[in-house]
């Protein structure tokens, strides 16, 4: 069969891996403005990854997507498209649904990405939901703030990987936030392309992140694994990092679950692997947002390295069979793992007597994997969003033991490299 993937991160070039390895052609389409989330398209031209690979300047034209879609549909038949992308989801669904191949309805699509439509639709369902506004303008936020009341959240109401997302806790910042608005900013040049002008400010919920990763298919919704993301402490907007299974008693974690698979219902996502953000608050779980496509950043490594299932197998045969896979079904973790960026706060510089052969010496027989490389004098650029290349992944036998783990590593780090690490609490801690 042939399966067409668009675009990709690095850990997402496993779905390419699974692909092959089920025996499939498998033609890779590469957006040039998303090429440096894969370093270089070039070394995707492998046989073990692809078969062909074919560029455009952006999947999120709709019309030169489809065009090249139609093209390489004339050569060979597509049995099987998809992105593990967010920002390319909307193109795709809508391409998927013109050349009559399964995918995620286009409309919830859009319902699930655009933030406000989204809060609306659950809460017409009777969904818990919290207090919000769009906004353009200072003036309109200073007047949405009276109502929604601080800390709020500012972001974009159509964004990605938290770019420009920050918690803001009064006046003065959320004048500082839309002075910030006309500087540029740091990503992917796709990532910035997608980011909508107009702001979402939503009331923060108090209280422990987390995601499920759900399947959806066939009529049948199944919540897989419940993870928990660590949290920047000066931001919670900026996620450091995934712990899975969650830290928290099967209670909560069936709570979450129901409340998760309700709000899928809710916005009518059909076909996929979905990740699905949500806050634990005082009176239960409360939606974050909807990410309609599989689960993004390291957390696919986490998921395999805690369940020994890639969630690209799933992600596969969902695409290719309209069906749900048995192994959905019952996925029981069989370890701890957990993934930490190491990101520091401000831009910075290392030494030029950094010792770069083993400043990690004492932890890095303790990593599963990692992906940081530290030189002598190198320069260090911050970490101010979700997205950042360095971090680590590593296992434990339970879940609050490589929480713990984790954190130890970015402390270790931060004295041996002299750099001020972004830090996350242990909030899971709180709950009862």
């Amino acid at each position: 069969m042939h399966v067409v993937i668009v675009d990709s991160n690095r850990i997402g070039l496993r779905a390419l891996r699974a692909a092959k390895r089920a025996g499939h052609y498998v033609t890779f389409i590469g957006s040039r403005r998303l090429e440096e989330l894969v370093v270089s398209f070039d070394h995707l031209r492998d046989p073990e990854l692809t078969d062909q690979v074919v560029t455009l300047d952006t999947a999120q034209d709709e019309a030169a997507l489809l065009a090249t879609l139609k093209s390489l549909d004339a050569g060979r038949k597509i049995d099987a498209l998809f992105t593990v992308i967010e920002v390319n989801v909307a193109s795709v669904a809508r391409c998927a649904k013109a050349l009559g191949l399964p995918g995620t309805d286009p409309e919830a699509v859009h319902l699930s990405q655009d933030k406000a439509l989204c809060r609306r639709q659950i809460a017409a369902c009777g969904l818990t939901s919290v207090a919000y506004a769009v906004v353009d303008s200072l003036d309109a936020a200073r007047e949405a703030a009276l109502r929604i009341g601080y800390p709020m959240i500012a972001k974009p109401k159509v964004g990605a990987a938290s770019l420009r997302a920050l918690k803001v806790e009064n006046d003065d910042e959320l004048v500082s936030y839309f002075a910030s608005l006309s500087g540029a900013v740091e990503g992917p040049e796709g990532y910035i392309d997608a980011m909508s002008a107009e702001t979402l400010l939503e009331h923060y919920v108090e209280g422990p992140l987390f995601s499920v990763e759900i399947a959806v298919a066939g009529g049948e919704i199944q919540p897989m694994v419940l993870s928990w993301r660590k949290r920047c402490t000066e931001n919670p907007a900026i996620e450091l990092g995934t712990v899975i299974p969650a830290p928290v008693s099967t209670t909560i974690r069936d709570a979450m679950f129901e409340y998760t698979a309700s709000v899928v219902r809710a916005c009518k996502l059909n076909l996929g692997v979905f990740h699905i953000e949500l806050i634990y608050g005082a009176d239960g779980p409360v939606l974050v947002e909807i990410n309609p496509r599989i689960m993004g950043g390291n957390i696919p490594a986490v998921f395999n390295l805690a369940t020994d299932i890639d969630p690209y197998d799933v992600l596969l045969e969902i695409f290719l069979t309209g069906r749900m896979p048995a192994i959905c079904r019952d996925i029981n973790p069989v370890r701890a793992a957990a993934t930490r960026s190491l990101g520091p706060k401000h831009p910075a510089r290392l030494a030029d007597d950094f010792s770069e052969q083993d400043w990690d010496a004492e932890f890095r027989p303790l990593l599963s994997q990692f992906s940081y490389q530290y030189t002598r004098g190198m320069h260090v650029p911050d970490m101010n969003s979700t997205w950042y290349p360095w971090h680590f992944q590593l296992v434990r036998p339970s879940a609050v033991e490589v929480s713990l783990l984790a954190e130890w590593i970015v402390m270790t780090a931060a004295e041996k490299t002299k750099l001020a690490l972004r830090r996350s609490g242990e909030d899971y801690l709180l709950l009862k």
